[in-house]
């Protein structure tokens, strides 16, 4: 943990030092976090993979099913009936210009 607080301290000396220009510093940094970021293997039914291509349908098929009704580990709650309605007056209330007066005395009646 102490490298890694030294390495963002070392990396914000050089971005105060060289600024954030288009600069080949600049273009350096930007590429060492891609790779950084970059996912080389996943472990997918206990073996390891690198293919590319198997690491893209991984994630797509991970990311499809984390955001699908079909998942039955997903847990739905029932929310209709619990709450109650809003009137049109009210809904139209949110959307109307805010008053800064109107919003200064509401604070400052808080705390008087």
């Amino acid at each position: 943990m102490l490298r890694l607080e030294y390495e963002k301290k070392k990396w914000r000396m050089d971005w105060i030092h060289f600024g954030d220009n288009n600069t080949k510093f600049s273009h350096n940094k930007a590429l060492i976090r891609q790779n950084s970021n970059k996912i080389y293997a996943l472990k997918i039914e206990d073996n390891w993979c690198y293919d590319n291509e198997t690491l893209h349908n991984e994630a797509v098929r991970f990311f499809s099913n984390l955001f699908s009704l079909d998942d039955p580990s997903r847990v739905l709650f029932p929310l209709r009936g619990r709450f109650s309605y809003i009137s049109l007056k009210i809904i139209d209330s949110l959307a109307m210009v805010i008053n800064f007066g109107e919003v200064q005395n509401a604070l400052f009646s808080m705390f008087h």
